[in-house]
């Protein structure tokens, strides 16, 4: 038994020199490739985020003049097809709904 399992241990092949050294290249590469897509990835979607911000915080302050609000608010609403639409001041406050027969029908 123990001679079977020497003659099996003899018997492995090793790999060559340059066979590893090229493995353990491609290990390091495809490490790094991956490292570099994700930090690519995350910095991009980072971006993209505070884009957004910036392009919402234009709108609204394009439409802070109150006599238009509420008709661009109304479009779009219908444009994109949202329940409501939150509209606030330069403050951060809320700004008064309309009340009774000067709400338009959803």
């Amino acid at each position: 038994m123990r001679d079977t399992l020497q003659g099996n241990l003899s018997r492995q092949k090793h790999m060559k020199l340059s066979t590893r050294v090229t493995l353990m290249i491609g290990a390091v590469v495809t490490f790094v490739l991956l490292s570099v897509h994700l930090l690519y990835f995350f910095q991009i979607g980072n971006a993209t985020q505070n884009q957004l911000e910036d392009k919402a915080i234009a709108v609204a302050r394009t439409l802070a003049d109150a006599n238009i609000i509420q008709p661009i608010a109304r479009a779009a609403q219908q444009h994109n097809n949202l329940l409501f639409v939150v509209v606030t001041n330069m403050q951060g406050s809320l700004l008064p709904p309309q009340s009774g027969a000067d709400r338009p029908p959803l």
